[in-house]
């Protein structure tokens, strides 16, 4: 890791997050409800799957697993301001550990491994060695769930230099090409909306976004021709990578 990175890391809540010092339940459960719908339905319903969180911060993705009852949970991160701050939420099954180093010796063990919002953060030549890492850390027929920022979207730039150590994005086909090249059987990759339809606010949201999202493949298609390419939009997107 370079020296700039180890810096940043070293003091990563302070230097960047500082609205996260203080974490409150309610923006717990909210997360908890995104991943529910998100990524709940690629889970398995077996609560003793095991399950690793790679760059898992202050563990929101894990207190949705203790959440839903899965026992075999384990999350990993560089920063050890996150690490603290997941303790004092009550997420103690965490390493501060390089990832990297973390998965060099694993081999067959976990059934899922999810990755939200770190790949972004290394090298090309760091994340195809990162998703050749974790193909071998997978179970036969794993799963590596993740989350990044999407370079098809109109303002991906926002989320690709809101942080300093933010190397590369991704298209669904450049997300796609990695993961096939470090031998997954195929790969799916979907929009990562950040709102889903539950009352009045959100179906508004989501009525917009719909307008604006048919104003855009249309756009498309006036430039390319191509109607039906399956563009993804979103500032995010969510790729699962089938072993």
């Amino acid at each position: 890791m370079s020296d700039y990175r180890e810096k940043i890391y070293g003091r990563y809540v302070t230097m960047g997050l500082r609205e996260r010092v203080n974490v409150t339940k309610e923006q717990l459960e909210q997360m908890a409800r995104w991943y529910k719908k998100a990524v709940g339905r690629f889970l398995p319903e077996d609560r003793d799957t095991r399950i690793l969180d790679l760059g898992c911060g202050h563990g929101t993705f894990l207190y949705f697993l203790k959440k839903e009852g899965y026992k075999n949970i384990l999350g990993v991160d560089v920063s050890p301001e996150q690490i603290e701050l997941a303790k004092k939420i009550g997420i103690n099954e965490i390493k501060c550990r390089n990832v990297l180093d973390f998965l060099k010796n694993i081999e067959d063990k976990f059934d899922v491994i999810t990755a939200f919002d770190l790949i972004e953060h290394f090298r090309k030549d760091e994340f195809l060695l990162l998703s050749k890492l974790v193909y071998r850390a997978l179970k036969a027929q794993g799963l590596f769930i993740l989350r990044t920022i999407n370079g098809e979207s109109p303002f991906s730039g926002r989320l690709r230099y809101a942080d300093l150590t933010h190397e590369i994005c991704f298209t669904r086909r450049s997300i796609s090409t990695a993961l096939l090249n470090a031998n997954f059987k195929r790969v799916k990759v979907f929009p990562a909306y950040h709102y889903f339809p539950r009352g009045v606010r959100s179906n508004i949201r989501y009525l917009l976004w719909k307008i604006i999202e048919l104003g855009l493949r249309m756009y498309m298609m006036a430039e390319t021709g191509n109607f039906k390419d399956g563009y993804i939009f979103t500032q995010n997107l969510l790729a699962i990578g089938y072993k």
